[in-house]
């Protein structure tokens, strides 16, 4: 793989602890259900029943590690994926995929995006 300029990959990402190479950028959203609930013998909502809370998560331009160019990432089921940079880690876990886009270049195979869903989600600061 060619030599990237650092500042243009600065998240290393991590698969079940497996370091995969660097990403250009990430983000995630964290999404929740609800529904409206009543009294009994009333139709006007009493208050709301929080569903689980889960993320999705789209990783954008990244750059494989050599070892890592053949790995069949569409078999990974319920996973951890780790996101390292901007001074600290987050910690995905319960993870599915729902899309990954490769494309191969003369420097080695680019995951051009990869999305996933996670159930859980921990975030982790650097202490100096």
């Amino acid at each position: 793989m060619e030599k990237s300029n650092p500042a243009a990959y600065p998240y290393k990402i991590l698969l079940n602890g497996r370091r995969m190479g660097l990403a250009q950028s990430y983000r995630s959203t964290a999404q929740r259900s609800c529904k409206p609930a009543a009294g009994v013998g009333s139709e006007l909502a009493q208050g709301m029943v929080l569903g689980a809370t889960y993320y999705q998560v789209e990783i954008t331009r990244l750059r494989l590690n050599p070892a890592a160019q053949n790995d069949p990432l569409e078999d990974l089921c319920d996973f951890e994926l780790k996101v390292e940079g901007n001074g600290g880690t987050v910690r995905y876990t319960g993870c599915q995929w729902s899309e990954v886009t490769r494309r191969v270049e003369p420097a080695g195979v680019v995951i051009e995006t990869m999305k996933l869903w996670a159930s859980g989600c921990q975030r982790e600061e650097k202490t100096s």
